[in-house]
């Protein structure tokens, strides 16, 4: 927990030293970075207040891009260099040019969006508290629902894109 400002750490020699790469100073504090993604050199956080960073040198150095939401952010990740996702508290963004823009792809003013999680091309998006999942088959651009025998968490990770890992609760 970082207070009132985001804070982003960083080792080099297997934790014994952590050195901040990144302390915000902008009018909308994080209170918390949620989620940190990389690919090759560049990297992205989010957290509350639709906020987001992005390093293009390894986390060394890191600046805030505009998300064009004020959502709180769960969870980022990387389909490829330049596309990413990320899911929030009742939104899903997409950004197609290395989140230099981002739009809202998917909105629902009741949905927790908590993670999400890409294989080769489907898309996952994990549903805090519902019995279903979101997947896009087409790189994000429509997603269907996959209805669950439980009660997901919001936590998934995709192994490939037919095999999904998925945290729950039974549904009693």
């Amino acid at each position: 927990y970082t207070g009132n400002d985001e804070v982003i750490f960083r080792t080099l020699n297997g934790g014994n030293i952590w050195t901040y790469q990144y302390v915000g100073n902008s009018p909308i504090p994080f209170q918390y970075i949620s989620s940190l993604d990389f690919s090759n050199n560049q990297a992205f956080g989010v957290g509350n207040g639709g906020k987001i960073v992005k390093s293009t040198d390894f986390g060394v150095n890191w600046n805030v891009v505009t998300s064009n939401t004020t959502t709180e952010l769960h969870d980022i990740k990387h389909l490829n260099q330049d596309t990413l996702f990320a899911v929030g508290k009742n939104e899903i963004i997409r950004s197609s040019d290395s989140g230099q823009n981002w739009n809202v792809i998917l909105s629902h003013p009741f949905a927790e969006f908590s993670s999400i999680s890409i294989g080769s091309k489907n898309v996952f998006v994990g549903y805090a508290g519902g019995e279903m999942l979101l997947i896009s088959e087409n790189y994000g651009n429509t997603f269907d629902t996959l209805d669950l025998p439980f009660i997901c968490t919001g936590e998934l990770y995709c192994l490939n894109d037919s095999t999904v890992v998925v945290s729950g609760e039974e549904d009693v």
